[in-house]
């Protein structure tokens, strides 16, 4: 997944958003745009991240 986000120029976006995993899913899902043959997240599943993302995003947890 990793190197489908990196071979579609996202890599950037992936390294401003490197303390958010949620990014991780939805750059991938952009990476893999408009490619059939490669699978991707269905708009459920985003959405489901989307409300989960927007639950804990309130709760920051320090690194240790």
């Amino acid at each position: 997944m990793a190197e489908r986000i990196k071979k579609a120029n996202l890599l950037n976006q992936f390294i401003q958003h490197t303390g958010n995993p949620f990014q991780f899913f939805y750059l991938y899902n952009e990476a893999v745009k408009g490619q059939i043959s490669i699978p991707r997240f269905s708009e459920r599943s985003i959405s489901n991240l989307k409300a989960l993302e927007k639950k804990y995003s309130s709760h920051k947890v320090p690194f240790k």
